[in-house]
């Protein structure tokens, strides 16, 4: 064994052999532990560069190194939503000075309930051309006071994740205005919409000394510096060194994102995807019954919804759940076989080597049927929530083909399956159907 383990270093090297055990040790670990092996797959992807081979002085290596829990680190840069649920004891708002409105759509649509089908679709049109079409005002008003709404609730998340202290920091003006933007009703609500001159403090309350006589470890250097005018976040394309990571679910490599755009308004679908997960990450076979609905209402509440929306959402994802098509997805007998066993994985997450890339994410719902100690086959299952005006079928199915396909890549190295036993299919919560996007996979 620790020959083959040798040989197997030399070579593949040691973050593509740790990877791989990683992900099988993946399956049987809970969340912090999962975080615990990707780390040690990136101390391995370093080591990798280093010309010391033993299997001994990698294990010196990574016994000296001292890395936080990604979850307990001192210092943490997130986005509003990622910070749901979780409290620090300082929190640092920048860039507040954004539209609480977002860009205006090509279309507007009209519903009666927030989970309904629209009644109504018209075009966004200028404002000159506004007072032609009556009923585009009602729409339009619909739209914004539900962008406000979306936005008041991000900025609710934002300002209750801090336990001592709350730090907002907000662009100078010189103008006795409330702009609907985050800083705007800051400003005009903690300081009466006064003047923002350069430095100074519009708004203080509390003990600015709580932190007197705390014991905190490491120190911090004061650095002089020049003002930070402009931040970007860009995604490498290339690493210098190691393996380059990515994910099924990268939207673009490379972006450059300002960090404005953490505060884009338009969260609802975002939202919604989340809640929607958290709703059937509860479900593991729909013939052994689901949560009651208070349950589940409490469990939307906890991924975001608000109290009234919770209902309905819950509503609208027990009625999916009537849906042949679903039944059949969830149902324990649609893999029925006397001869092979079923077990099911939800939000199952891998992180393996393809070449020289690192290959990280989750898949929603795996159900494998084995044969005694052989997988015969693999069933993986991606939920989608787009809103129903933004694509039809066919270009949705297309458009999240590639992420399957690396989904359903990833499903062959972890239960070591050929690629035509794996079986991707996609189900459209909205629309409550099921696409099979299965395709050859090299």
């Amino acid at each position: 064994m620790a020959r083959l383990v040798r040989e197997r270093i030399q070579l593949q090297g040691y973050a593509a052999t740790i990877s791989e055990w990683a992900s099988w040790l993946a399956l049987h670990c809970d969340a912090r532990e999962i975080r615990r092996l990707r780390q040690l797959v990136e101390l391995a992807n370093s080591h990798d560069n280093s010309p010391a081979i033993r299997p001994s002085e990698f294990v010196a290596f990574a016994s000296m190194q001292r890395l936080e829990d990604p979850v307990t680190a001192s210092v943490r840069v997130m986005t509003i939503h990622k910070a749901k649920g979780l409290q620090f004891d300082i929190v640092i708002l920048p860039e507040l000075d954004v539209n609480m409105v977002g860009h205006a759509p090509a279309v507007l649509t009209h519903c009666e309930n927030v989970t309904g089908l629209p009644t109504r679709v018209i075009p966004y049109i200028s404002k000159e051309l506004q007072p032609l079409v009556p009923e585009f005002a009602e729409i339009a008003q619909k739209w914004r006071f539900g962008q406000v709404r979306e936005s008041i609730n991000l900025l609710y998340v934002a300002l209750t994740r801090a336990v001592h202290a709350l730090v907002m920091v907000i662009a100078p003006s010189d103008k006795n205005d409330c702009p609907l933007s985050f800083a705007g009703i800051l400003r005009h609500s903690l300081a009466d919409g006064g003047v923002a001159a350069p430095s100074k403090v519009l708004f203080e309350c509390g003990n600015a000394n709580w932190h007197s006589g705390r014991v905190v470890s490491g120190e911090v250097a004061r650095v002089d510096s020049e003002p930070i005018t402009s931040v970007l976040l860009k995604a490498p394309t290339t690493r210098k060194r190691g393996l380059q990571r990515t994910s099924p679910s990268s939207a673009a490599d490379g972006a450059t994102v300002r960090i404005s755009e953490i505060f884009k308004r338009d969260t609802q679908s975002l939202r919604l995807g989340s809640i929607f997960h958290a709703l059937f990450e509860q479900i593991r076979w729909i013939e052994d019954g689901i949560p009651t609905e208070d349950a589940l209402c409490e469990i939307a509440r906890e991924a975001g919804a608000s109290a009234m929306d919770a209902v309905e959402i819950v509503r609208e994802f027990v009625s999916t759940l009537d849906r042949p098509e679903v039944r059949a997805m969830l149902s324990r007998s649609s893999y029925s076989d006397p001869e092979c066993s079923l077990e099911v994985h939800c939000e199952l997450p891998f992180a393996l080597r393809d070449e020289t890339r690192l290959v990280t994410g989750a898949m929603d719902r795996v159900v494998v049927r084995r044969c005694g100690n052989a997988v015969r086959n693999v069933d993986v299952l991606d939920y989608k929530t787009d809103a129903r005006s933004e694509y039809t079928r066919p270009e949705r199915v297309e458009l999240y083909k590639r992420q399957l396909e690396m989904y359903r890549w990833a499903a062959t190295r972890l239960f070591s399956v050929d690629a035509s036993q794996v079986r991707a299919r996609l189900l459209f919560v909205r629309d409550g159907c099921v696409v099979d996007v299965t395709m050859d996979v090299a």
